[in-house]
Order: C-alpha cells, then sequence, then structure tokens
C-alpha cells in the first residue's frame, strides 16, 4: 500500500515494509472548505462580542494593526485589503509584526507574506525597548507590551488558530503575549509550559494561555484569525473580541482535527506542514504525534526546513552539548538559567520531554546526517529508510500516519 505525506509544497510517498501496518492514518475527510476573501466578509460582518470594525475605527481613531510574522501561515496580505477597506476613517494605521523573540526576517519571506506595499511600511517589534508594564498575571508574569500597541486608539490582530505544544492554540491573545511582549514577559511566559494542562489544544486551566488571557483583558483587541483547512482553502474565519473569537475558532479547530486513538502505536510518520521553514519550527510536528507513540517506538519527521536549523539555536545544542545531557541535567542547566537563549532552553527540554524513550528520525534535504546528528536525532534520507532501520528492532509494527504535521492533534490513551 502506497502512503503519502506533505513535505512542503509537494507530496513524499512511501511504501510500508513487511510486518508494518497502518494503525490510524489521518484523512481530510468531507470537511467543507470555503473560500477564504468570502469567509473573511462574513465574519466582519458579523464579528463575536463586538461591534462592527467600522463603527470601532471612528474618525482621530489611531490603529495598531498587528500580524504575526512569517513563522506563521496567515494569508495577511489576501486578508489585509478587507480589513483597510474598514479602517478608511482611522485617522492613523500603523502595522506591527508580531515577533515574539523571532528574529527580523528576509525582505524576500517578509514581501511573500505581507505584500510589497505592506512590507514596506511594517514595523518590527522589538521585546526590549519602547514597552509598557500592564502589572503582573496571577500566574506571576510579568506583562510588558509594545508601547505602539498600549497607546492605540484600536487594535486589531491577523492570525491563524493552529495547534500550539503548550499555549493550546495560536492565534488570538496569543498575538500580544508572546507577540509583542517583552523579554521577560516571554520567557516567564513560557517558564509555565511544564504545567500538566500547557499542552496541545488546551485552554482551560492552561497558565500559559492563561497569561495570555490576562494580556487581553487589559488590552481589549479586535481579532481576524482564520481556521485552516488541511488542504487548500479554510473552514472559516473567526472575527470579533479577541477571547471569544478565539475560544471559537478553536473549539471548531478541535471538533475537526483533533484524534483520540485508543491505544498507543509503535510509529509516528508526521510532517512540519505547514511550519516548514526550519528545524525548530519543524518541532510541532513532533509535539503533534508524540503522546500517540508508546515507550519505545519512534517518531520519523519528514520535514523540508527550508531554511534549516537557525544558527543560534543550533550552536547552543552544541556548544552546550544539551543532546548529551539527562533530562535532569538539562532541566538543571536550563532552570538555572545557564544558557544565552533560555526560551529555546525551555522548549528543547520540551521536546526531549515528551520524546523521553521515543526515537526520533529526522527525513530533511536541507540538512546532512552529520548536521541533524550532532543535534542529538537520527536522519534518514527517506521515510523508507528509516522504517527499514527501525524494522531492524521491531518484527511488526503499528504505525501513525499523519500527512498534515502540526495541523492536527493525536493523543492516545494512556500516553
Amino acid at each position: 500500500m502506497s502512503l503519502k505525506v506533505r513535505f512542503g509544497h509537494r507530496w513524499m510517498s512511501f511504501d510500508l515494509p513487511a510486518g508494518f501496518q497502518t494503525s490510524f492514518i489521518v484523512e481530510t475527510g468531507e470537511v467543507s472548505q470555503v473560500d477564504l476573501a468570502e469567509a473573511v466578509k462574513k465574519a466582519l460582518d458579523a464579528p463575536l462580542n463586538s461591534e462592527k470594525l467600522e463603527a470601532l475605527a471612528k474618525r482621530e481613531t489611531k490603529v495598531a494593526l498587528i500580524v504575526d510574522d512569517v513563522t506563521r501561515p496567515t494569508p495577511v496580505s489576501k486578508i489585509y485589503p478587507f480589513i483597510l477597506e474598514r479602517l478608511n476613517e482611522a485617522s492613523e494605521v500603523k502595522v506591527i509584526m508580531a515577533l515574539g523573540l523571532h528574529g527580523h526576517p528576509s525582505r524576500e519571506r517578509l514581501i511573500g507574506k505581507l505584500g510589497e506595499e505592506l512590507a514596506e511600511k511594517v514595523i518590527m517589534h522589538d521585546p526590549d525597548h519602547d514597552l509598557l508594564s500592564l502589572g503582573v498575571t496571577p500566574q506571576g508574569t510579568p506583562v510588558y507590551i509594545n508601547k505602539l500597541v498600549v497607546e492605540a486608539d484600536l487594535r486589531v490582530a491577523l492570525g491563524t488558530i493552529n495547534p500550539h505544544p503548550f499555549a493550546g492554540y495560536s492565534g488570538g491573545p496569543k498575538i500580544l503575549l508572546p507577540g509583542v511582549a517583552g523579554r521577560v514577559t516571554i520567557q516567564h511566559n513560557h517558564s509555565l509550559l511544564y504545567h500538566p494542562k500547557a499542552s496541545l489544544g488546551q485552554l482551560d486551566s492552561n497558565p500559559v494561555y492563561l497569561d495570555m488571557f490576562y494580556a487581553a483583558s487589559k488590552l481589549p483587541t479586535f481579532i481576524v484569525n482564520v481556521i485552516p483547512s488541511l488542504t487548500e482553502g479554510c473552514l472559516g474565519v473567526v472575527a470579533g473580541e479577541a477571547i471569544e473569537a478565539h475560544r471559537k475558532g478553536a473549539a471548531e479547530h478541535t471538533r475537526h482535527y483533533m484524534y483520540n486513538l485508543t491505544k498507543p502505536v509503535d510509529v509516528a510518520i508526521t510532517t512540519s506542514y505547514p511550519a516548514d521553514i526550519n528545524f525548530y519550527q519543524a518541532w510541532k510536528g513532533v509535539f503533534s504525534v508524540c503522546h500517540a507513540v508508546r515507550k519505545g517506538g519512534a517518531v520519523i519527521l519528514a520535514s523540508p526546513c527550508y531554511e534549516g536549523m537557525p544558527i543560534e539555536k543550533a550552536d547552543v545544542i552544541k556548544r552546550y552539548r544539551l543532546h548529551e545531557l539527562t533530562l535532569g541535567e538539562l532541566r538543571k542547566v536550563v532552570e538555572e538559567g545557564l544558557l544565552p537563549d533560555y526560551v529555546f532552553g525551555l522548549i528543547y527540554l520540551k521536546l526531549r520531554m515528551d520524546l523521553e524513550g521515543k526515537e526520533l528520525v529526522v527525513v530533511t534535504d536541507s540538512m546532512d546526517e552529520r548536521e541533524v546528528e550532532a543535534l542529538g536525532f537520527r536522519y534518514a534520507p527517506s521515510i523508507e529508510d528509516a522504517l527499514r532501520r527501525l524494522k531492524s528492532r521491531m518484527s511488526n509494527a503499528g504505525v501513525l500516519v499523519n500527512p498534515y504535521g502540526a495541523e492536527v492533534i493525536i493523543r492516545a490513551a494512556g500516553q
């Protein structure tokens, strides 16, 4: 039986070896898709828990239009014209890219996401300067937010609702925190990822999300969020007050794309789609399936990782030999602040924790075996080659196939 998974903008086909059987395959099903432009207009005409955008953007209104960065798949250039049309009475519209702690994108990628006109005027968020305090969350996180965002009369944010490894879902209030938050805010918020409720698809009682909820309660924000489809197009668009609109969109995503298995599998084959830009973002595809794999099993990640592994993050792993540390040693190094990139250390630790007792095999054409294994993971030139290697220690295996990577959540009982 020939199978295939998304590999960036193309598909990668493979066959299972003898003795390996599919236990579960994520399929698109009969989910109806909608036209993005029509969905945006429909959502803007009936916003949730909010007046219409054109009613909010009155004369003399200064607007902060916040967009997510190039590591996110939001089609900003296609949505922006509909937003601008409804902000035509505003006296000023400043466009701010919510970088969090991410680096500045290349001009090519910026234009690809925003279009040339918007790319010329966008302001890059700086997590170390021009911030204002909004107090401290009940979780103890000091909240500092971009001054332009805080002082705006109206905040409008564009994003996409995808599963997130510890915030539950992206989109919604996440564009405020960590999107346009200060470094100390982001670091403390990410330190909450150890909590058992800080997990994929989990919003209720999730301390990471509750920090974001706090930011949105202090800074009312009108969001326009895309609910993606596993294929082209989208499931829909939600618009309105940040919390209510986001919760509705997340519930819709969960209804279609969360799967619960009765028992764990031996092997999960997943992709990074749509988080294909680099190996760091590609980990989202691993998080989507690792809780469906038994101890002693394996995850095969197929990802183009177009920009490889960010040099500064690869350097942290290699310089501090993080891949050679036990989980206890790694946690101590991270928590004692011994790494130059605290947030990266936390996320690397989260990955290692979720993969405990499981093997990760990486299939990519942007990094070679030496580069992948220097980061502490196994490399294979193809999915079939990875399966052949696993066959040497598993004569029979139940296999989960997730062609759509980071877009879905798969869990198994007992994991």
